[in-house]
């Protein structure tokens, strides 16, 4: 399996060691002043194992298009591994990620087809939050934790939805 995030040229998507200094920069900033700061971890295996790699790694630098244009100038959008990506939120608490999220899965798949298995559920994207508001988590790396294991839960369930920790 191909890395399609990485295939698609810069685009304003972080490499993994520019996003992960970006969230210890980030989340030390909202510590000292007080601001919330959230994570949106975005798992596209779901969707690469429905549509397959060939149909993915096509729609790999449009689906990057179309979260830039979800999130403000602000935010930052990274690489993590394989198909996922990372969406950091400064002065943003855990509702705003939601909202995120929710637009995110309505809209990164617009323009890919449903494959021909049979399988009429939705294609979507597993989706994980977590958010650090006043001192709930210590470590820029336990929100990253936090937001990983949010999204293990959302595929282990099965089902497409979005989970914050």
């Amino acid at each position: 399996m191909s890395d399609a995030f990485a295939s698609t040229g810069d685009g304003g998507v972080f490499s993994l060691p520019q996003i992960r200094h970006l969230l210890r920069v980030e989340f030390a900033r909202a510590q000292r002043y007080g601001y919330p700061v959230a994570l949106v971890l975005i798992d596209f295996a779901p969707v690469r194992r429905r549509v397959g790699d060939t149909v993915f790694d096509a729609e790999a630098a449009g689906i990057i298009t179309r979260l830039r244009e979800l999130v403000r100038t602000s935010d930052y959008v990274g690489r993590t591994e394989s198909d996922r990506l990372l969406v950091l939120l400064p002065h943003t608490a855990s509702d705003g990620a939601v909202r995120l999220a929710r637009r995110a899965s309505d809209s990164l798949l617009s323009d890919t087809r449903p494959p021909a298995d049979g399988d009429d559920a939705p294609l979507a994207p597993a989706i994980g939050l977590a958010s650090f508001e006043e001192g709930t988590i210590l470590f820029f790396d336990a929100l990253l934790e936090a937001a990983e294991e949010s999204l293990e839960q959302v595929e282990g369930s099965g089902t497409g939805s979005v989970r914050i920790l």
